[in-house]
């Protein structure tokens, strides 16, 4: 755990490979879900000073389901790595769409580990107050609140759930352990979403285990049988302590619609209790020809009644079927290759070091090299230099998991503009019937654009809109004759080449409504080599729409 509690980015030293394994050749193609619904219409910035009286700020950003009139909760989440892929999920997004919920998301993070609950939560609720006042739906500073934390951050949303239980719908805590010494948040519901595949500390591991249960149901079931708590479980096999997948995203998806409707009261008011007769449960000791299958809590029978728990049958079934699934294949690791063919190093932290592309014609757009370990690295504590397979079947796929990166086609991938900078990116094998599904994060290190010619930007002011407005031209431009990007960072609007398209405006929200776009020139990394220029930002209004 202590691992764990530590801040994601701190830097930490690379562990050289004694010696670089042969690769196995291996095609890439993208995530199949590589949709982001970046869209937050409105941000608050919260001064604060920190733990060690540091002056911060953190920005609060807002999104509202476009068609909602009055919000029944707010789903939190702070930046770690995990929760900016959470918030800009497409399946996600609906699933508070369909349950009238918004979503609030802090970059830069407040306190990631919500360690010091009364000065951390008057950030938070100064944060929902201005919220509140920007965007018109006041209702924003008392609603209840589902906190969503990973790996650090997942204490962030036990803590919060710890010391407000009457205002947390529930705690959905993601590849992080659950903390069964907190005594107040024990009626508020849990989702854990563990991840089996080894990341911490890599090379001290067994790479020729299967993985299994880091800090497993085990733990759950004994602290069930004292106090019926209602915990959520789920573990995808195969999937790692960085990344979401998509069967993840939709479990939590599931989650949200199960969870909103059993706590929130129609018309507002006092959460629901748990009613834990009501709901199902699931044996998680799979693989054992005597396990239980899922069935109600109420007339559970001895070897189940204590498993993990669930709302309904539905979602039950769906994670036993997610779960119920040969755990004991055989071990493949997809890996990004170096330029020269060499493996990256590994870090403690379980990620390898940065993956350094190759820039194509454009000097912008770059390609990986995806393959196989086809031995385990010299330095590790075990097995080193045995063989390792891998699957002949399917494709190693290439996906975004945070920051200024996207995949554009098979190998491809770019920086865009961003509200963070700097970007993690994985590669995920789907596994076979003999190898077991298998996933990698990589830090990704665009080539420095520091040297070459210098450029600037120049970027016209913009006039405020009428609401009702379509599109809007951008019109900023690159003395070194390069194209101009944009990034839409707060407003209802998307951009697509130099062309802003404003979308669906929550129907109770304050005017004027302020839109920021950040326009950015990454430069060229090979010859003509281009310096990056400077960003530049514009903001304007979203005006009233003129009365006829």
């Amino acid at each position: 755990m202590s691992v764990l509690k530590r801040v994601f980015g701190v830097a930490v030293l690379a562990i050289l490979l004694a010696a670089t394994p042969a690769p196995a050749s291996a095609s890439s193609e993208p995530v199949v879900r590589n949709t982001r619904c970046s869209e937050f219409q409105f941000v608050a910035s919260v001064p604060f000073t920190d733990s060690k009286g540091k002056p911060q700020t953190t920005n609060a950003y807002l999104w509202i389901p476009e068609k909602c009139r009055n919000i029944r909760g707010v789903v939190l989440a702070q930046q770690n790595v995990g929760e900016q892929g959470f918030a800009e999920n497409a399946v996600i997004r609906q699933a508070c769409r369909d349950t009238d919920m918004a979503m609030v998301w802090f970059y830069p993070y407040f306190d990631q580990p919500f360690e010091h609950p009364d000065q951390d939560g008057a950030v938070l609720q100064q944060a929902l107050d201005e919220l509140a006042t920007v965007s018109g739906y006041a209702e924003i500073a008392s609603a209840p609140w589902l906190p969503f934390g990973h790996s650090t951050t997942g204490f962030f949303a036990q803590r919060l759930a710890n010391w407000k239980p009457e205002r947390c719908i529930a705690q959905i805590v993601f590849k992080a352990p659950t903390d069964f010494t907190l005594p107040n948040n024990r009626q508020v519901p849990l989702f854990e979403v563990a991840g089996n595949f080894t990341e911490w500390s890599q090379q001290k591991k067994d790479w020729t285990k299967n993985g299994g249960y880091p800090w497993g149901p085990a733990a759950i079931g004994k602290d069930r049988a004292t106090t019926q708590r209602p915990v959520s479980y789920l573990m995808e096999c195969g999937s790692s302590h960085f990344v979401m997948t998509d069967a993840e995203a939709d479990m939590i998806a599931m989650y949200i619609r199960k969870v909103v409707p059993a706590r929130l009261p129609t018309g507002g008011g006092v959460l629901k209790p748990v009613d834990i007769d009501s709901g199902w449960v699931v044996d998680l000791d799979m693989g054992n020809p005597k396990r239980s299958p899922a069935q109600p809590a109420k007339s559970a029978t001895d070897s189940a009644k204590n498993g993990v728990w669930f709302f309904d049958e539905e979602m039950a079934k769906a994670v036993e079927k997610l779960m119920n699934v040969n755990w004991t294949r055989k071990t493949q690791i997809p890996v990004i290759l170096r330029n020269d063919g060499s493996v990256p190093a590994v870090q403690d932290s379980g990620l390898f070091e940065g993956a350094t592309p190759v820039a194509g014609e454009d000097g912008v757009t770059f390609t990986l090299k995806p393959a196989f370990l086809d031995k385990i690295p010299n330095n590790f504590t075990t097995g080193p230099g045995q063989e390792l397979g891998h699957s002949d079947k399917g494709q190693i796929q290439i996906g975004w998991l945070s920051g200024n990166a996207m995949v554009t086609g098979p190998g491809t991938i770019r920086p865009i503009v961003d509200r963070l900078w700097g970007s993690m990116i994985y590669v995920r094998h789907p596994g076979d019937g003999e190898y077991r599904p298998s996933i990698q994060p990589f830090n990704l290190g665009f080539p420095s654009t520091k040297t070459g010619k210098p450029q600037t930007i120049t970027f016209p002011e913009i006039p405020d809109q009428p609401a009702g407005t379509t599109q809007l031209e951008l019109k900023a431009v690159s003395d070194a004759g390069l194209p101009v990007e944009y990034g839409v960072i707060v407003g209802p609007a998307r951009v697509s080449g130099n062309t802003l398209t404003f979308t669906d405006i929550p129907p109770r929200s304050r005017f004027p409504i302020k839109v920021t776009i950040r326009a950015a020139q990454f430069g060229r990394s090979i010859e003509p080599a281009v310096q990056s220029a400077r960003m530049v930002e514009r903001s304007f209004m979203i005006t009233p729409r003129a009365q006829p």
